[in-house]
């Protein structure tokens, strides 16, 4: 739920990139309508599909180096 929240405030608020917030927060608690986003956003525009994931990506990288999961 703090994704989809942190998603809606970056879409309104200058300075926030709320889309890849919103998307990963849309697919944790609707996998499934979302997964039909993911793929048209894909499709519709790549480069903005792919400079989320990125970003998403850093974040996970980051949450991970922060808190470990004692592997």
């Amino acid at each position: 739920m703090l994704l989809v929240t942190i998603g809606v405030m970056g879409i309104a608020l200058p300075g926030l990139v709320g889309t890849p917030a919103l998307l990963a927060g849309g697919l944790m608690l609707w996998p499934r309508g979302f997964r039909s986003v993911d793929t048209w956003l894909a499709r519709r525009w790549p480069w903005l599909h792919r400079q989320g994931s990125e970003q998403l990506i850093r974040y996970l990288d980051d949450m991970e180096r922060r808190y470990p999961t004692g592997r």
